[in-house]
């Protein structure tokens, strides 16, 4: 796993509507009463900022948060084994 990967999971954590859709990011900020003042960029924008583009493409995971997280469940497994 890179390290610019563990940069990206920071970067998600640290705000809960980085990274996600504009719907997704409306609807989230309404869930959590977070006020929505200008649309936080997506996933896509976040992948390049990290240069994990070309990563996340060489090993199959989608360009999105759950491509993340199917990301962090093979490091899971593997550092079970």
């Amino acid at each position: 796993m890179p390290k610019p990967y563990l940069g990206l999971m920071e970067e998600c954590i640290s705000n809960p509507l980085l990274g996600r859709g504009r719907s997704s990011q409306r609807k989230a900020a309404a869930r959590l009463n977070i006020a929505l003042v200008r649309p936080k960029i997506g996933f896509s924008e976040l992948l390049e900022r990290q240069e994990l583009t070309d990563y996340f493409r060489a090993n199959g995971l989608s360009p999105n948060v759950r491509g993340l997280l199917r990301g962090l469940a093979r490091i899971s497994i593997v550092a079970r084994l």
